[in-house]
């Protein structure tokens, strides 16, 4: 496995000039003024060289664009993000049940949450018709004042021209089968609501979990809990970021990652890389981890 060094957007920017950080994107001027204007954290640059990622990382902080470096492995390692079934908020303490078991947060624990909402996308009537080729088969050291986390057959004729046409049906149809399922894992693996993720420092190091209005029960927040589902994940931010001092993210409200290409290759196959179980998480998820890491202390 490869440990790029990643250099990730850390926006707000603030004023940068286009014109100087394009040629380290390998874009044109207006193609990096849409990704500054990109209002969440994401992977612009992947280096195998530290000292390549170093000169990378302090050009583009003095052409005025706020920037992390994040090495692959740290970002393999970000906690996986366990969904939640209930949680208790009672006598300064939250319990939150997830899949991997509970998780307890206790005041002055270290605590970064990242309220994210994908923007509603529309949904279009799936046919039989589509052919398969139209699928989409989803396929290094710190710099002063830079962040650091550590109809296919012609010409055949007779029974055997329909066997091989027959064969390639099959073989056409299994193809979108396949393409299909993965597509379909893919799309209900990423959220489809309002979220809160909490990432939470205790005895066992970092954990993660998700908090959605449609899986989890709110009636252990007692006084706390609002009549509408949705509005119970706005009152567990304020209570995590009041009462136990959270650094609250919402760089995530309202965005839509794209598949994209870094430093030439394409996103999926550098994560793949890093980690195999990189190359699966959705892409708002990733971007969830980008959030905490360029988020905490």
């Amino acid at each position: 496995m490869a440990d790029y060094q990643l250099i990730v957007s850390n926006p707000p920017h603030g004023t940068p000039d286009p014109v100087a950080v394009a040629p380290h994107l390998k874009r044109s001027a207006a193609e990096v003024r849409m990704k500054l204007n990109f209002p969440a954290p994401e992977i612009w640059i992947a280096e195998t060289e530290k000292g390549a990622a170093g000169e990378i990382a302090t050009a583009l902080v003095e052409a005025g664009a706020k920037v992390a470096w994040i090495p692959g492995s740290v970002l393999a390692a970000a906690p996986l993000i366990a969904p939640a079934s209930a949680i208790v908020i009672d006598a300064g303490r939250a319990t939150i049940t997830t899949s991997a078991g509970e998780m307890v947060i206790n005041q002055g624990d270290r605590v970064v949450a990242a309220l994210g909402e994908p923007v509603a996308q529309e949904t279009r009537p799936v046919t039989d018709t589509r052919s398969v080729l139209t699928q989409k088969v989803p396929g290094r050291g710190p710099v002063k004042n830079l962040p650091f986390v550590s109809g296919i057959v012609a010409g055949v004729g007779g029974v055997a021209g329909y066997k091989a046409v027959d064969k390639l049906d099959k073989m056409a149809a299994d193809a979108r089968d396949s393409a299909e399922t993965r597509l379909s894992s893919a799309q209900y693996a990423e959220p489809t609501e309002l979220f809160l993720d909490v990432y939470a420092f205790g005895a066992g190091g970092w954990k993660a979990t998700r908090l959605a209005p449609s899986n989890t029960d709110f009636s252990g927040l007692g006084d706390q809990k609002q009549p509408m589902a949705r509005a119970n994940i706005d009152a567990i931010a304020n209570v995590l970021k009041g009462d136990f001092g959270a650094r609250m993210d919402e760089r995530l409200v309202k965005v839509t990652y794209k598949p994209t290409i870094v430093s030439g290759i394409a996103l999926t196959q550098v994560l793949g890389e890093i980690s195999e179980q990189l190359a699966s998480v959705p892409l708002l998820d990733l971007g969830s981890r980008l959030v905490f890491l360029t988020s905490k202390d």
